[in-house]
């Protein structure tokens, strides 16, 4: 199992204020969006950091093989926003954290890059991925997700298509 690091506490300190209940519904306390704009519009990574923008609902659905789902935005750590894709009738989620926080980017780049433990990295994923104990973690330019889904092959659909979007 890899050994977590500061990128993934980071990245996933805000996990905490998720409750897992049964049924496998997820209630989420002071839901809230950044949306905060940081450029030009045109680009959705230079647009804002609402990690709910970086996959459509129906690009979640299909990777899952489900009818719907609902994203959830969840408060994150300075710098970092949250989303979670989820069904209403299954535990069944997609949970994403963006960040372009230098401090926190430049840990994800040292963790990614830096890593002798080649077994987890996935190659020609953004600038750089890798499978950590929450999920798949990857660096684009100067910011950073974390990828969560049920298994590697919902990654491999959702990850190239949040990388495009930050490009």
């Amino acid at each position: 199992m890899p050994v977590r690091t500061n990128m993934t506490r980071r990245l996933w300190n805000s996990m905490s204020a998720a409750v897992v209940l049964g049924a496998g519904a997820l209630v989420f306390s002071g839901c809230a969006s950044s949306g905060d704009t940081v450029g030009d519009a045109g680009n959705i990574a230079a647009a804002t950091t609402d990690a709910c923008s970086l996959l459509t609902s129906d690009e979640v659905a299909r990777a899952l093989g489900v009818g719907s789902v609902t994203p959830v935005p969840y408060p994150a750590e300075e710098g970092s926003t949250g989303c979670a894709w989820l069904q209403d009738t299954d535990s069944t989620s997609v949970g994403l954290i963006y960040t372009n926080d230098p401090t926190t980017v430049a840990d994800v780049k040292a963790d990614i890059l830096g890593s002798s433990d080649r077994s987890t990295a996935r190659p020609g994923i953004g600038d750089g991925a890798k499978i950590t104990i929450f999920g798949l973690s990857v660096l684009v330019g100067e910011s950073a997700f974390t990828l969560t889904t049920p298994d590697e092959s919902v990654d491999e659909v959702l990850a190239p298509a949040v990388v495009a979007r930050l490009r």
